[in-house]
């Protein structure tokens, strides 16, 4: 059956919205309405427009080509969220790249738009209450690589290594001053002030046992970008050593020295981003291993920095 084209002129009282212009030549829902332009289904000036929400004026064309008998229905969109961007997925696992200042999990204050929310959201559009299981957390105000279970089965496989330091944590970060050593290994016992910043303790029995390998990627005049790899995964585990160590994460409100401010990075973030994370798979036995490219923020950091003679 041939279809229906209906064509009209935009006036000056339709100007604004092609949605609405559309709207003025067929009487539909706006459902319906989207749905057209997700088709093909209208021009403006003989151009595709698939955007209800373009701009038009007076003296513009709009076409509309469509088959009365058939259901039109919106395309799903693609999955689109400020916390987080996927980087693999399969049926056991979620693997995503997470947005510095989002939290992954709600404190006592059940702050909303949790990471561990966002994503149980997104896996519930492919099957209804769709949840995600937590495995390991990201702090607040740094960015980079989680992994997520789809089942409790393989949430209890991924568990387990991470409970266990089987898996394998890469961070880079970019700490003030000039480290003295090229690499090497950061090690203490990490306890809890009352206030919950960690702190390195010495008393017997106190504290968990924290690991952390550093190796020294660039050194700037004013700050060193380095890679770290978490042997151990305590809570602030790296911006705690490293600040113990007179080179605080920049960004860190929490662990630095008293007003002290980098003049070249002035985000509300900390410069800290997880960029490879490695495990068993726990479906198929095997290594695998995703890696998560540095924000541009910190690019640009450690590339405009005068490399320290």
């Amino acid at each position: 059956m041939a279809n229906t084209i209906i064509k009209g002129e935009v006036t000056r009282e339709l100007e604004g919205r092609i949605d609405l212009m559309v709207r003025s030549l067929i009487d539909l829902p706006r459902s319906k309405l989207t749905a057209m332009f997700d088709h093909g289904c209208v021009t403006l000036n003989k151009r595709p427009c698939s955007n209800p929400a373009t701009r038009v004026g007076v003296g513009d064309r709009v076409t509309v080509t469509y088959d009365p008998h058939q259901g039109y229905s919106v395309k799903k969109r693609p999955w689109s969220d400020r916390s987080f961007t996927i980087i693999h997925e399969d049926d056991q696992i979620l693997v995503v790249n997470k947005a510095a200042g989002v939290l992954t999990v709600p404190t006592n204050k059940e702050e909303p738009n949790t990471l561990l929310e966002r994503v149980s959201s997104y896996l519930s559009r492919k099957k209804k209450n769709h949840e995600a299981y937590l495995i390991h957390r990201l702090d607040r105000g740094m960015s980079g690589i989680m992994v997520f279970g789809k089942t409790p089965q393989a949430a209890r496989h991924l568990r387990t290594q991470f409970d266990k330091d089987q898996a394998k944590r890469i961070v880079l970060a970019i700490v003030n001053g000039a480290m003295e050593a090229d690499s090497g290994t950061l090690e203490s016992r990490l306890d809890t002030h009352n206030n919950l910043s960690r702190y390195s303790t010495l008393e017997q029995g106190k504290g968990q046992h924290a690991v952390t390998h550093f190796k020294v990627t660039k050194r700037m005049v004013d700050a060193t970008a380095v890679e770290l790899e978490l042997v151990t995964a305590r809570r602030h585990q790296a911006r705690v050593q490293l600040f113990e160590s007179g080179h605080h994460v920049l960004g860190d409100t929490r662990y630095r020295k008293e007003n002290f401010e980098h003049e070249r990075w002035d985000k509300k973030r900390l410069a800290m981003h997880g960029m490879q994370l490695t495990f068993v798979h726990p479906e198929t036995g095997r290594e695998v291993s995703y890696q998560s490219e540095l924000p541009i923020s910190m690019r640009k950091f450690i590339r405009g920095g005068k490399k320290l003679e």
